[in-house]
């Protein structure tokens, strides 16, 4: 880890002295917003082609400088990728061919987006065709992603089930569909190879067999589709590339820790005890836990890079439904970016919970909240009575739910008395 660390801080600082390829084909006009320019750091210009990582370039990014330019060397056409080092797309991929010359922006609307949008302001029209399958891909895998979470809740009706089910076997047969007609009529040999590295896994391999030699047969000269028709194996990764890999790797574990919050452990919170506290909204207006009296209350600690927290949502919004007269979610982040914060929160649809902020304009998590992550570590949530004392810890899934009917019989039985 210490070798990792070290190498970190060697490329970060000195720029891995790769500077521009002596021998580049593309060149590459960046125009960075002050979302990214504002920030010191290192733009990296790499490739990955079968299992060989190389750097074409790199480049420091300085504070109030808005444009660009780097260049790489590309064998065929093939993605161009974009490693920001602390601030902007993490991987960002734009499609070249050799000798091309491409201008593109990058906003803080791209912070997390791998694939360049349209907003190329100069470059092949090859590139539009790699974005529009992604976009595809894309639209298809989260319809049937929120069918998949859907079919978790607890409780959901035979028939209901039958229909999300029904849903995620349409979208599988029309990602597949769409891929087939990719690898048959797309005029880009790469995003061809795209379609059929994601079809293999869902198709004969007799059909997989017959597709390469389709795609191999309309582009008999590009070096992929050779391998895949030959059966050929990829040049096995050099020491050079491992070096380079592992510069990669370090700048993206970086990067996730810098969006994450470690929060150490704070002082255990008891069945029992009753919280008096504050929470912030979106746009900075305060709300006490009193405006929610007369109801149970769920405070819910969450982040939209925490897939553990992202999977619990489904049950806490049936629960909010199904018992919205007693019960209410206050789901509160400890994200450091409010961009992906109010992204996750669109993507997720979980615009029905009540929502708040967790850290301030620094990114450090409120001192006030520290305690209600008493191990540190998220989802963390505690459930409270009608007068907000805690009455459960850490309940998720049909525990919740059961927890749920279970408190309404008992206030049925009282107001039947």
């Amino acid at each position: 880890m210490l070798r990792i660390s070290l190498l970190l801080c060697f490329a970060l600082h000195i720029g891995i002295n790769y500077g521009q390829t002596v021998k580049s084909n593309v060149e590459l006009t960046i125009r960075v917003s002050p979302f990214i320019n504002t920030t010191e750091q290192m733009l990296y210009v790499y490739q990955l082609n079968g299992n060989i990582y190389s750097i074409d370039d790199s480049i420091r990014i300085e504070p109030g400088c808005d444009k660009y330019v780097v260049h790489a060397n590309v064998p065929y056409e093939t993605a161009i990728r974009l490693l920001f080092s602390k601030r902007g797309p993490l991987h960002m991929q734009v499609l070249a061919r050799p000798k091309d010359k491409i201008t593109l922006e990058i906003t803080e609307e791209d912070q997390k987006v791998g694939i360049s949008n349209k907003r190329l302001l100069k470059g092949t029209p090859h590139h539009d065709a790699f974005v529009d399958f992604w976009k595809t891909i894309y639209s298809i895998g989260d319809k049937r992603r929120k069918a998949e979470k859907a079919l978790t809740v607890y409780g959901i009706p035979a028939e209901e089930k039958k229909q999300l089910q029904a849903i995620v076997d349409s979208c599988n047969k029309t990602e597949t569909d769409f891929e087939r007609s990719i690898i048959t009529s797309s005029l880009s040999p790469y995003v061809i190879c795209t379609a059929l590295n994601l079809i293999n896994k869902n198709i004969p391999s007799e059909e997989y067999i017959n597709l390469v030699k389709t795609a191999y047969h309309r582009f008999p000269t590009y070096y992929p589709l050779q391998m895949e028709h030959s059966g050929g194996k990829w040049p096995s990764a050099d020491e050079n590339s491992a070096k380079v890999r592992q510069i990669i790797r370090s700048v993206e574990r970086t990067r996730i820790m810098q969006s994450q919050i470690n929060v150490a452990k704070g002082d255990t919170l008891a069945i029992g005890q009753k919280l008096d506290l504050t929470l912030i909204d979106s746009i900075g207006n305060k709300h006490h836990l009193t405006s929610f009296a007369g109801k149970y209350v769920l405070l819910e600690l969450w982040a939209s890079w925490c897939l553990p927290c992202i999977q619990a949502m489904p049950n806490i919004i049936y629960a909010q439904k199904v018992f919205a007269n007693d019960f209410v979610c206050c789901a509160i982040t400890i994200d450091k970016d409010v961009y992906a914060w109010k992204r996750a929160i669109k993507r997720e649809g979980l615009q029905t919970l009540h929502h708040f902020k967790g850290t301030d304009e620094n990114g450090e998590i409120f001192t006030e909240l520290k305690r209600l992550i008493a191990k540190g570590t998220i989802p963390q949530n505690y459930l409270l009575d009608r007068e907000g004392k805690i009455i459960a810890i850490n309940i998720y899934g049909e525990e919740l739910i059961k927890k749920f009917e279970e408190l309404t019989k008992e206030t049925a039985g009282k107001s039947e008395k």
